[in-house]
């Protein structure tokens, strides 16, 4: 596995058990994450280069940005979606925009199943 996806992948579950404890995701994580990405990919040699970084940070936060402007979604959600863009590359960013949307519309539809179910009528 590619070093940058490692890093794709632990900066995701910290990212999701601080969203669990405390329903944030931090600054200093998501930006954290986006300024290593570019770093990493700038000085590495098996980076993918600072355009690419950039292009995938780029493309994950314009994905996200509808949902977060027509309220459906937390800037932290953003911020990350875009960090792990700048991680994974801007396709990979479309990716991860996808199963992040598809996670989040199951994760509402359990909601309000569980709501329906113990209602008391």
């Amino acid at each position: 596995m590619a070093t940058s996806t490692v890093c794709a992948l632990v900066i995701g579950c910290a990212a999701c058990v601080t969203d669990v404890q405390s329903r944030r995701i931090p600054n200093w994580l998501t930006f954290g994450a986006a300024g290593a990405a570019l770093v990493f990919h700038t000085v590495a040699p098996a980076g993918g280069g600072l355009l690419l970084a950039a292009a995938g940070w780029f493309v994950g936060a314009l994905i996200m940005f509808l949902p977060f402007a027509l309220r459906g979604l937390g800037a932290g959600d953003v911020k990350l979606v875009a960090a792990l863009g700048a991680w994974l590359g801007p396709m990979n960013a479309m990716w991860v925009a996808l199963y992040t949307g598809v996670a989040g519309f199951e994760q509402r539809n359990g909601a309000v199943g569980w709501a329906y179910e113990r209602r008391t009528d």
